[in-house]
């Protein structure tokens, strides 16, 4: 019986949860989408991320070859690499509704008036180290400019984004994505915390206390089945990204009633 299987039978077999294992926060994945049936990744998922009383509200960002960064999750459109195409190519592409491709500029000005919110902004690999660095750059100067005050934490797959967030602004929150680091290196390349998918944890599940006592954040993603919400409560992460934040709120607090 591993450690996981382990501690998921003692808490089932107790019938209850304790107080702290409750405190996870949830995350909306590319905002709150799914119940309303609204566009992913759009100002309307974002003020319902808000609306729902969500911890938070995921989104992805890339930029164009003109430095616009908008917020989509492909790489691509209209067949082409988004950093080899200029804005004015793709301003007009509807994301659902009347809703156009939202700019970063835009999500920022819209989050300046929902601060019950945080963002977690997931900045995409470009195509090279340099054009990665320069991403990086570009975000934290958007954020000047347009979401000063704006509570944000940074995820990214890219190493080499993250290590140029924090060389330009090292009190910045980036959370790793890929999985492959165990906490102790993590913590070595002054990052602040873990966001790996659930299954890195059901192999690691002693990361999630290594974490912690690193003070290092844990972060899973992304996790829409009930059955594994609830394995990630008992290791007590600090938060779940889901593409079904109402059902996870619903479950906590089912979870914290005595």
């Amino acid at each position: 019986m591993n450690f996981l299987t382990k501690t998921l039978w003692i808490y089932l077999f107790c019938g209850c949860f304790v107080s702290e294992i409750v405190a996870v926060k949830v995350i909306a994945h590319r905002g709150a989408w799914k119940q309303c049936a609204i566009p992913k990744n759009s100002i309307q998922s974002l003020k319902n991320s808000a609306k729902l009383g969500v911890y938070g509200s995921e989104f992805d960002v890339h930029y164009t070859k003109d430095n616009i960064g908008i917020i989509v999750h492909d790489d691509s459109l209209k067949n082409e690499l988004i950093e080899k195409l200029r804005f004015d190519d793709i301003k007009q592409i509807r994301i659902g509704g009347n809703e156009y491709l939202p700019t970063l500029k835009s999500f920022l000005k819209t989050a300046k008036h929902l601060p019950e919110i945080v963002l977690f902004m997931e900045i995409k690999p470009t195509s090279s180290p340099e054009r990665d660095r320069e991403v990086a750059a570009l975000v934290l100067k958007n954020i000047t400019q347009w979401g000063r005050g704006v509570p944000i934490e940074f995820i990214t797959f890219s190493q080499s984004v993250a290590r140029e967030l924090l060389r330009l602004s090292p009190d910045v929150h980036v959370h790793y994505l890929e999985g492959e680091f165990t906490p102790s290196q993590i913590k070595a390349k002054g990052f602040s915390g873990l966001d790996y998918h659930f299954s890195v944890y059901q192999i690691h599940p002693d990361w999630v206390t290594e974490a912690k006592e690193l003070n290092l954040k844990t972060n899973v993603w992304t996790v829409n089945s009930p059955e594994i919400m609830k394995q990630m409560i008992l290791l007590n992460v600090d938060y779940i990204t889901t593409d079904e934040p109402q059902q996870l709120l619903e479950l906590l607090s089912t979870q914290a009633q005595p």
